[in-house]
């Protein structure tokens, strides 16, 4: 469940250290109740903010620190209010366990009276979140607690504006001048939408008006070498149409130094600078302007299938297709769209989403951000096939059931004995969601 912590990339040397000097967090940081809102656009930098302030901030000793970066591509428990009070919990139960006995006790007798947990029987988020409340009392007597949530638009709108509710209802249960507790601080990222209803006593900083100079200064590390050998405003140029949006500018960078390599002068450059579009949504609409059907299916399978696909799962699924002539697998592999190496199949990932598509570390494929996902549920993929938005998810989700039901009627599959993932890597997913794509 924290996975996305990892992926959220370690902030460049000169960059958010404004933040833990900005007055608004100084006292927020300095107040024994608060709640900080890091709010701004998408890609401007939110995330890595927070990670920063995660990793730099100053406790006092006695500190419990605890955190949850919420995944809008991963799976059901990075994305949901579920896998938020797992996980705190967890980290709790680590560190002050005495805190949490109930929930221990809990733990033992539905154990003993239902079976297994995860598989007889599962927790239910609404137990888990009075067991978190009620243990907080407890932690604050001995120590003072922080707690980070990166990205809570990316758990939906109902479960952001329920889970900001939650977090000014424990905070106000709290007494305002504590004597025998702690002090307990909530800091969030969030869009500037879903707009939540809080009043003045919560701290706010926007990302986009205080982010210029950090910009400037990844912009001028990525074209380094660039700027040795001219004397291009070019870098400037970037940092001034990025209007505080990181990932514009990134992607911007990345087509310059693409250019630049290609052997263009600075004037094409420049203008092709100024031709990239300063909304994020049109600059990615820009970037899948020609895509073709492979492209397109790549796209549909990020945004629309039940969980992420690793690579190896991600190569069948992109070989078979429902009216496929093989009845093999090894036929398949014989077709020339089959790529057996990891590393040729990351490169056709970044080349069939021109950039917008990656594979981490875990060998998961997914967007490079979550505007990017937003932008093709919401509009990228009916521009690409020409249908309505709903129109494309339900194409989508039909196309991915047969997918699935002709893999499992590949030879191979009836005639094996033992199922092995290395030798079907997509048996698992095809088994276990070929029923939720035709229900969807």
């Amino acid at each position: 469940m924290q996975i996305r912590s990892y992926e959220v990339g370690r902030a460049l040397a000169g960059t958010c250290e404004w933040l833990l000097e900005h007055k608004i967090y100084r006292r927020w940081a300095a107040c024994d109740r608060g709640m900080l809102w890091i709010k701004g656009k998408p890609g401007s930098g939110k995330s890595t903010l927070l990670k920063y302030a995660l990793d730099n901030h100053r406790p006092e000793g006695g500190t419990l620190v605890l955190s949850f970066f919420f995944h809008g591509r991963g799976d059901k428990l990075q994305k949901t209010p579920l896998g938020l009070f797992r996980s705190l919990l967890h980290q709790v139960l680590r560190q002050a366990p005495d805190a949490l006995q109930g929930l221990v006790n809990s733990f033992e007798k539905k154990s003993k009276e239902n079976g297994e947990a995860g598989k007889d029987w599962h927790w239910h988020e609404e137990e888990l979140r009075l067991f978190f409340e009620s243990s907080l009392p407890k932690v604050l007597r001995t120590c003072a607690v922080w707690l980070f949530v990166d990205a809570l638009d990316e758990c939906g709108k109902d479960n952001a504006v329920r889970l900001v509710e939650m977090f000014k209802s424990l905070l106000k249960s709290l007494p305002s001048h504590p004597v025998s507790l702690r002090q307990f601080r909530i800091c969030f990222t969030c869009r500037h939408y879903p707009i939540l209803d809080l009043d003045e006593s919560v701290f706010g900083i926007c990302t986009e008006d205080e982010n210029q100079e950090d910009i400037s200064t990844f912009v001028d590390n990525q074209l380094a070498s660039f700027r040795a050998r001219t004397t291009s405003t070019i870098p400037v140029l970037i940092t001034k149409r990025a209007s505080g949006v990181f990932m514009w500018a990134c992607l911007v960078v990345k087509r310059v130094l693409d250019l630049d390599r290609d052997g263009f002068g600075l004037k094409k450059i420049e203008a092709a600078v100024y031709s990239i579009p300063p909304d994020l949504d049109e600059l990615y609409r820009q970037l899948i302007r020609g895509m073709e059907s492979a492209s397109l299916k790549l796209i549909q399978w990020i945004c629309f299938a039940m969980r992420p696909l690793s690579i190896d799962e991600l190569r069948w699924a992109m070989v078979i297709e429902a009216g496929c002539p093989h009845r093999s697998l090894r036929a398949c592999q014989d077709e020339g769209d089959y790529i057996p190496e990891r590393v040729r199949m990351g490169r056709q990932v970044l080349t069939l989403s021109r950039g917008l598509a990656e594979v981490t570390d875990t060998e998961v494929v997914q967007f490079i951000h979550q505007s990017v996902k937003d932008f093709f549920v919401d509009k990228g993929l009916s521009a690409l096939d020409g249908s309505l938005a709903t129109e494309a998810a339900i194409r989508a989700h039909f196309r991915f059931s047969k997918i699935c039901i002709r893999y499992l009627a590949m030879e191979e599959i009836g005639q094996s004995t033992s199922y092995d993932a290395s030798d079907f890597p997509f048996l698992r997913y095809a088994t276990t969601s070929w029923v939720a794509h035709t229900k969807r």
